[in-house]
């Protein structure tokens, strides 16, 4: 199937492109991109590294079943940040790429991409932190239950590393991809003995502590990169976080009280429920906003209506 599907991607460029690849041997004009290429490529191969040895010490260290869980319910916690982050992703470069020069422009840029991941992805990753044992009823069965611990985990190290690559994302635009190579070399060397260790004292849920603990520094030192590369300030990068945050917070503070008996709710009383709690998140905003013009309802709105506009 996976054969399939790139021999289908293939063919059909074909169809939808009228440019016709020819092979050439003017290697000279390979010169001019050799110098920013070989970062990128880099980057491919660190990312790939990384994720061989991610996998390789967990089935090390631990066992098939505990690596079944580990890999599924890291799948099941990147759903949500894997439509945000490439979608971002792939706005961002081109647009930051544009404006390369423009350090204000794309201090904006990257202060509204993560107005809209953490409105987004706060609320969320919370909600679903609170309800991974129900969630994991209704998805799959009761025999999957034993990998909640390992999914709340794995919930905060994706909304991390969304974060993570929002920042990250423009070096590559402004012509500094050594930087993200750096800092992902530096990722490695940090994580990897995290691995090792806790992996062999708390099996996978080390790993998925490892992870988490791993790449706090990682952001850290991308957000420090990105000040003195853009003179952003890191007041207006922490602004981002703290609506959203306390607007969660203030919504799931009677599910934490109440957690036990929404957890045994059917599913259409759950779901009521969440459709509440989202209306009321959304009205924090909105006050926010109106009374404090703080968060970031101006930059959702203006995403809503833009892409009315287009249809």
């Amino acid at each position: 199937a996976t054969l399939a599907s790139y021999i289908t991607q293939t063919i059909s460029t074909y169809f939808l492109q009228s440019y016709r690849p020819k092979v050439s041997f003017a290697f000279h004009n390979l010169k001019e991109l050799v110098h920013y290429s070989k970062w990128i490529i880099g980057q491919g191969w660190l990312d790939k590294l990384y994720g061989f040895l991610e996998t390789s010490i967990i089935a090390r260290l631990t066992n098939a079943s505990s690596l079944g869980l580990y890999g599924k319910a890291k799948n099941m916690a990147s759903v949500i940040p894997g439509f945000i982050g490439p979608t971002i992703r792939m706005i961002s470069f081109p647009a930051y790429s544009k404006i390369q020069n423009n350090t204000e422009k794309i201090n904006e840029g990257l202060i509204k991409s993560l107005q809209v991941i953490c409105f987004l992805l706060i609320p969320t990753t919370i909600l679903l932190i609170f309800g991974a044992d129900k969630i994991i009823l209704i998805l799959l069965n009761k025999d999957w239950i034993q990998m909640a611990s390992i999914l709340q985990i794995m919930l905060i190290y994706h909304f991390l590393g969304t974060i993570n690559e929002a920042v990250n994302s423009i070096f590559n635009a402004v012509g500094h991809p050594e930087k993200q190579v750096k800092i992902d070399t530096f990722k490695i060397l940090l994580t990897i003995p995290l691995l090792f260790f806790l992996t062999a004292q708390f099996g996978i849920v080390g790993a998925g502590i490892a992870l988490v603990v791993g790449i706090l520094p990682v952001i850290i030192l991308n957000i420090y990169n990105i000040i003195q590369l853009t003179k952003v300030r890191l007041l207006d990068i922490l602004s981002t976080i703290v609506t959203p945050l306390v607007s969660t917070i203030i919504v799931t503070i009677p599910i934490i009280i109440y957690k036990k008996y929404i957890l045994q709710m059917s599913l259409p009383i759950s779901l009521s429920l969440i459709v509440l709690a989202g209306i009321l998140y959304l009205s924090i905003i909105y006050f926010t906003d109106k009374f404090w013009n703080r968060g970031p309802y101006k930059t959702i709105m203006l995403i809503i209506k833009h892409n009315i506009k287009k249809v």
